[in-house]
């Protein structure tokens, strides 16, 4: 079986985010995406819509982006970044 690599497109918000991300989060955002363009629907990503389309998938702990695929075309909508610091409660699960 051919696996096509999917082309990445990004919204503006979203490629805004990734231009603030540190290097160290970069090089992490960059490698999980890679994996991602090669199999967008992976076994580590969720529907996020009311179709298979519109997904989910958190590419490191502190990284997740919700994405849509179209026609050979992952676009990035959202990039969210969490911290530790920004967490309310962080010794409550």
């Amino acid at each position: 079986m051919v696996r096509v690599r999917y082309e990445l497109h990004f919204t503006e918000a979203a490629a805004a985010t990734r231009a603030r991300l540190d290097d160290r989060r970069r090089a992490a955002f960059d490698k999980g995406v890679d994996i991602l363009v090669n199999d967008p629907f992976n076994e580590h990503s969720r529907p996020a819509g009311g179709d298979d389309t519109s997904r989910s998938i958190r590419v490191t702990p502190s990284l997740m982006v919700e994405y849509i695929v179209n026609r050979g075309y992952v676009v990035i909508v959202v990039l969210r970044v969490f911290d530790n610091q920004d967490v309310l409660l962080p010794d409550a699960d």
